[in-house]
């Protein structure tokens, strides 16, 4: 076995335990409608990343579609869809989604690195007379 020094020991720690760099996508909000988030630049985005979605509420008995789209393009006219997380049934307590970068669809469509590359967390679709408490971010 090599023997490792006091530096290379601190070092490893720190690599496993100090968090990276968190971007938020989605400020935590609650919503009884379609509801498209604010576009994050992630044009000069690289390496792996992980996007991270918070539920915290949803109404018994509701559905909520969310979404993560993106675009190389200058609005979201036509995003992307690249990961998408579907509720069912009533969240009292929260529950966290986690999808890594090298999950995601690998398509000419995907965004980040790109110019004009923009992520957005969205709720696409959500019954009537239900609300969800969710928030999203990004780590790298």
């Amino acid at each position: 076995m090599k023997n490792l020094t006091l530096t290379t020991i601190a070092l490893l720690l720190l690599a496993v335990i100090a968090p990276g760099q968190i971007t938020e996508l989605q400020t935590p909000v609650t919503k009884t409608a379609a509801f498209n988030g604010a576009p994050l630049d992630v044009s000069a985005l690289s390496g792996d990343f992980t996007i991270r979605m918070t539920a915290t509420k949803l109404t018994v008995g509701k559905t909520a579609l969310l979404q993560l789209q993106e675009v190389a393009a200058a609005d979201f006219t036509t995003p992307n869809v690249a990961w998408t997380v579907q509720l069912h049934g009533q969240i009292q307590q929260q529950q966290v989604f986690t999808v890594r970068s090298y999950q995601l669809p690998n398509t000419v469509a995907r965004a980040w690195g790109k110019t004009n590359g923009k992520f957005r967390f969205c709720l696409a679709a959500i019954d009537g007379s239900a609300s969800i408490n969710y928030a999203a971010w990004l780590e790298q």
